[in-house]
């Protein structure tokens, strides 16, 4: 079976270490898949969610903000700002998030930064996509 090492981690916590089949990753670019010898390479790690699968056909997905990725030819490396697994996500706290960051979206104040505004939505956007895939699969 092909195979190689990844680590996800963050400033406080290692997410992930271990062998994967492999792992999709958001880019700030666009979405990108690595399998067993993926050509090396250094990229911007985007808004979105991680998906791998390990070596046990053990599938896991994360949500995931900021950071960068390390591509060698048998390890991968992302060191996230943030990475959240499914249980430590409170949909109730991100739709409320969510109905906030809408709220100033459409007021026409001019005190907010649209640009991180739309990042924010984004990220809660993710959120309450990785749960409903949860709860889909779970249910």
């Amino acid at each position: 079976m092909k195979k190689f090492s990844l680590d996800i981690l963050t400033p406080d916590r290692v997410i992930h270490s271990g062998y994967v089949k492999y792992v999709s990753i958001p880019e700030v670019d666009g979405e990108i898949m690595i399998l067993p010898g993926h050509a090396p390479l250094i990229g911007e790690l985007g808004i979105g969610i991680i998906k791998l699968e390990t070596t046990n056909d053990v599938k896991k997905e994360f949500f995931c903000s900021g950071g960068f990725i390390d591509v060698t030819w048998e390890n991968v490396t992302i060191l996230a700002n943030v990475v959240k697994e499914v249980d430590e996500i409170d949909r109730d706290v991100i739709e409320r998030q969510r109905e906030e960051i809408m709220e100033k979206l459409f007021s026409s104040s001019t005190e907010y930064d649209y640009g991180e505004l739309m990042k924010e939505l984004k990220m809660t956007e993710y959120q309450l996509k990785l749960l409903e895939r949860q709860s889909n699969v779970s249910g």
